[in-house]
């Protein structure tokens, strides 16, 4: 539509320099020029082909503090001795680490704003005095009062974070990773003298914090617990026959805990594979070899990833050289100012070693 195609009667207006217009009229000439086809770039596969060149295996040369919490003994010597083996998060999930380390971020300038002194962000600590060989680092740490004070920053889901209110309640999450999380601080403190420290929770749907309080000298018999467990595991890896005489051969007994451990395909704990059902679908074998095969190349992992998923929901069972597990969860939803819950199953895949 051109300038002139537009006219007006003036019988209906009688000044149009004193109206202004009820509706912006576009021209052709503001219009950029119009593509028939467009290649679409594939961005989301690039973003997650870029963060899976980022993921990396590194030797372990210490008992990181972070694993220290397991309360398997074999974790913690595979963590160690088999490091080439860990099963590595889906590039997916490497953003949601990175989420992390930006509320990490956000929470040292928010408590730096409300007038607090906080200093070495990521500063690392290790143990050796009694050859526990443990190392790790801790979020940050505030100057209160003359006393230095150890901060773990934590950005959790709504209905795990809401949860949380005393030291207790991360042991007895049904989460094993938030069950480590106490083990952490806890030997940071002890490392450093520190009777106090804290966690600063940060609720990911609000992102408003919590903090929990932590005394060293509640939890003494835990901490030398875990020193003589870090102990245990150097022997070990000298001497790895030292894990049979362990109770129960160093296994863990919760076959749940061992379905989820970065380990589960070289450690092979028994307690997972009984009772499992065999499964000889050559259909399901097929889909599950594509995966296995195709994980570095995306499309082709998300298609067979795709149509295997509802062939395997809620189900448990080796097929060919693959272990199929899962857990049934559930997640909150908003239904006419009620909160429901909808169920939900997580599968995991691992090929057998």
């Amino acid at each position: 539509m051109s300038d002139e195609e537009v006219t007006v009667k003036a019988e209906e207006v009688e000044d149009l320099s004193k109206q202004k217009p009820t509706r912006r009229i576009i021209r052709p000439s503001e219009l950029p020029p119009r593509t028939v086809t467009l290649k679409r770039p594939d961005i989301i596969g690039r973003l997650v082909e870029s963060k899976a060149k980022k993921q990396e295996r590194y030797p372990v040369y210490s008992n990181w503090a972070s694993m220290m919490g397991s309360p398997c003994i074999r974790e913690l010597f595979h963590h160690r001795v088999n490091w080439k083996f860990r099963e590595m998060p889906d590039p997916e999930k490497q953003f949601l680490f990175e989420g992390g380390a930006w509320i990490e971020d956000k929470a040292y300038r928010d408590l730096q704003d409300a007038g607090f002194r906080i200093e070495a962000q990521g500063a690392r600590f290790e143990i050796k005095d009694r050859k526990e060989n443990i190392t790790g680092k801790i979020d940050m740490r505030l100057i209160w009062e003359r006393l230095t004070i150890p901060v773990e920053v934590k950005g959790l889901q709504m209905w795990d974070a809401e949860k949380l209110n005393s030291v207790h309640d991360f042991w007895e999450s049904s989460k094993p990773w938030i069950k480590k999380y106490p083990c952490q601080l806890l030997l940071y403190m002890f490392a450093h003298g520190s009777e106090w420290g804290f966690f600063y929770v940060v609720n990911k749907l609000t992102m408003f914090p919590n903090v929990i309080w932590v005394n060293l000298y509640d939890h003494l018999d835990y901490v030398t617990e875990r020193l003589e467990t870090a102990i245990l595991v150097n022997k070990c890896i000298k001497n790895p026959k030292l894990l049979d005489k362990q109770p129960n051969k160093g296994f863990n007994t919760d076959p749940d805990y061992c379905k989820n451990c970065d380990y589960f395909a070289v450690c092979g704990p028994p307690e997972a594979y009984e009772g499992a059902a065999i499964e000889n679908d050559p259909e399901i074998l097929k889909l599950l070899d594509t995966r296995g095969a195709n994980e570095k190349a995306h499309r082709a992992f998300e298609q067979a990833d795709r149509i295997l998923k509802p062939k395997i929901r809620e189900r448990e069972f080796r097929c060919g050289d693959w272990i199929v597990t899962g857990k049934k969860g559930s997640r909150p939803k908003m239904v006419a100012h009620e909160t429901e819950r909808n169920v939900t199953w997580t599968a995991r895949i691992k090929r057998i070693e």
